[in-house]
């Protein structure tokens, strides 16, 4: 392709890394700029056979999506410099251009959220600073640089209290019947007479099974020693004072 791979996995490890840029929505043509250059149209009846973005939809996309990478403490991909690709779609030089953005770009101070001021939206309105479209709002706090509403640790948002002390019983229960099972099991596999065929054919079957189920057990029981808050929430740079619940993306990386 135009940014140097070879292999198709690498093409599609690449792409999916670009799966929560894609997701905030910085540029409507962020997904036909990542294909074009990442999977090129190809045909023998242009002078280059591979056709991918032209200079000013890699201009359009980065000038709206770079921000939010540096938001997230990351660099445009020197792979998609736009001084890269051909700078107007003619005969000798066929590229995309692109059908053009359907929202304005966001402004740095709209993305890391001014006092007083809200985000960007998708459509050019303001998102509000406070997470007022949640249910239980009070339980979240705004993230100014993703833009996303974060949980509070020790927030009931789903559950009960009730409903959480009971799962952690239940689990925790289970969890160390079940280490303790898969030591007895370990016990007597270790103590069983390896000479004989059947044993050992046993052993061969069993062991690989107790020592997986050894280790999930002990990770479950590592968790309730620690705690909940231990394993699941953790600080944030933009809420330093605040003590948030992990989630999925990119920001918790």
């Amino acid at each position: 392709n135009l940014v140097g791979n070879e292999m198709q996995t690498d093409v599609e490890y690449t792409l999916q890394t670009f799966a929560p840029l894609i997701e905030y929505d910085c540029s409507s043509q962020l997904k036909l700029f990542l294909c074009a250059a990442y999977v090129p149209m190809c045909t023998p009846k242009a002078p280059v056979h591979a056709i991918g973005p032209c200079r000013s939809l890699c201009e359009s996309v980065r000038i709206r999506c770079h921000p939010v990478l540096q938001g997230f403490g990351f660099p445009w991909p020197p792979a998609l410099d736009c001084d890269k690709f051909p700078r107007e779609n003619n005969h000798e030089t066929m590229c995309m251009e692109g059908p053009g953005e359907l929202h304005q770009p966001q402004q740095e101070q709209d993305l890391y959220g001014l006092p007083g001021q809200g985000i960007s939206g998708g459509l050019g309105g303001k998102l509000p600073m406070d997470c007022s479209g949640l249910a239980k709002s009070h339980l979240y706090v705004r993230l100014p640089r993703s833009g996303r509403c974060a949980p509070l640790c020790e927030a009931d948002i789903l559950f009960t209290p009730a409903e959480k002390h009971l799962a952690e019983i239940w689990v925790s229960t289970w969890a160390y019947a079940a280490l303790g099972l898969a030591l007895v099991a370990t016990v007597c596999l270790l103590a069983s007479d390896g000479s004989r065929l059947a044993s050992a054919k046993w052993s061969r079957l069993l062991s690989p099974l107790i020592w997986c189920h050894n280790m999930v057990t002990l990770g479950w029981a590592v968790r309730f020693m620690v705690g909940r808050t231990g394993t699941a929430c953790g600080t944030d740079p933009q809420a330093p004072n605040e003590s948030l619940l992990t989630v999925a993306g990119l920001s918790n990386a």
